[in-house]
């Protein structure tokens, strides 16, 4: 009974990945009735629907993510109960140790196909047609994404790390080369003349870069300054007490609040070091 128990449970819970993902992109694809499967579902979200699109799909996913660490939690806040009122029922203990170790092997499967329904959306789109604080927002949320997998089951979350990984040498690609050919045609047309400058003059003077000061300061070996690593910071880049799965429930998860754009500078700047 207990194994039939267990792998009923594991099935709910993969059962809700998936009905899950399938509803919340299908509500952002202009209510289309046809049945259709979940990879071309992804394919029709609108441009403009899609980093809402995003955000409701990591939504959801907290909130299954969050009941089975519940789950997990009560089992072993009960196991621990159960060993220190009866150490000598050998039977109750093997049952504990059975499901125990169920519940451990479920953590990373469960990841797993939330990695994979995430990772099939972010592909899905063609993101090189967006705005670079867009794109940034829609690195924030993967990033956080991953925080969240890494204190769930320790998981480094290679899926989603390669999806992003693509997508950004995509959107890189067509942003260097847009930016290229605005450049040349401003060179072509420009007169110049030259302008006086200090001698110590840097690039971090500009007012235009003052935003990016620290980033900048940090790549360039001027200033070393600690960028917010897996699990260390907030999606706003502010540093944070506790775990998320203290912190935040279903009503008010980790993806409510918005970026700072100093963080997701770092970010990005963190991506584009591993793709190019």
């Amino acid at each position: 009974k207990t194994q039939i128990a267990m792998d009923q449970l594991h099935m709910h819970f993969t059962s809700a990945v998936h009905n899950s993902a399938y509803k919340v992109v299908h509500s952002f694809t202009q209510h289309d009735a046809t049945k259709k499967q979940y990879a071309h579902l992804c394919k029709n979200v609108p441009e403009s629907e899609f980093i809402g699109c995003l955000v409701a799909l990591c939504k959801a996913m907290w909130g299954i993510v969050l009941s089975y660490h519940q789950v997990v939690n009560w089992h072993r806040h009960h196991n621990t109960q159960e060993l220190a009122g009866d150490s000598g029922n050998f039977e109750s203990s093997l049952y504990e140790q059975y499901v125990h170790q169920k519940l451990e092997n479920g953590l990373k499967r469960l990841w797993h196909d939330t990695q994979t329904r995430v990772s099939a959306l972010f592909l899905a789109a063609d993101l090189t047609h967006y705005k670079f604080d867009e794109f940034l927002r829609l690195l924030a949320v993967v990033h956080r994404l991953e925080q969240i997998g890494e204190e769930f089951c320790g998981s480094e979350s290679e899926e989603l790390q390669n999806c992003v990984r693509a997508q950004s040498s995509n959107y890189f690609k067509r942003y260097h080369t847009a930016r290229l050919d605005e450049l040349r045609i401003f060179l072509e047309n420009e007169v110049w003349t030259p302008c006086p400058v200090r001698d110590d003059f840097s690039l971090l003077h500009l007012q235009e870069f003052r935003g990016l000061r620290n980033s900048l300061q940090q790549y360039a070996g001027v200033s070393p300054v600690q960028v917010p690593s897996r699990g260390s910071g907030s999606l706003d880049g502010s540093s944070v007490g506790g775990s998320f799965f203290t912190r935040f429930t279903t009503s008010d998860s980790p993806f409510d609040s918005c970026p700072d754009i100093e963080w997701r500078v770092r970010s990005v700047i963190s991506y584009v070091k591993y793709i190019l």
